[in-house]
């Protein structure tokens, strides 16, 4: 996995009308941003605005840090879900879930203080978390003119 750009100072959250859920790690000093449209990472090089539909994601609003560095991004395409791990510790989760006829994705946030300092049960949650990081594939992001795959 080859970033362009691992600091951003904000985390941006979405359902898409496919109820696929939309990241964007934004940088507000340089205007450059990290786009998961549901399916794909695709590196921004120079975002003016974020779209009205994205609302800051609370954690990026409770967070004492002023920026956020990505570390890994991977996927698990047998499992049909992605990972993004932060250079904190702190690692997303993006899966898919069934609801009736519908396909609509979740997104968890494994915080490291939490699986380190929380009961046995949260210790043991994060540690799977990390687990299923390590055991992903790298996944490539996609420059905003490349080429996007097929499906």
């Amino acid at each position: 996995m080859m970033l362009q750009q691992r600091i951003y100072t904000k985390i941006y959250f979405a359902y898409n009308e496919y109820k696929r859920i939309e990241l964007l790690f934004y940088n507000e000093t340089n205007s450059t941003a990290l786009h998961f449209d549901g399916f794909d990472f695709i590196y921004k090089a120079f975002l003016i605005d974020v779209a009205e539909f994205f609302k800051e994601l609370e954690y990026s609003i409770q967070q004492e840090k002023v920026f956020f560095e990505i570390e890994d991004i991977r996927q698990d395409d047998l499992l049909n879900k992605t990972y993004v791990g932060l250079s904190n510790g702190d690692i997303f989760q993006i899966y898919s879930v069934m609801d009736d006829e519908n396909a609509g994705q979740i997104l968890s946030i494994f915080e490291k203080n939490i699986g380190v300092s929380g009961s046995a049960f949260e210790q043991e949650i994060y540690k799977e978390a990390v687990e299923r990081l390590k055991k992903a594939e790298e996944c490539k992001v996609y420059l905003n003119n490349s080429p996007m795959p097929e499906d």
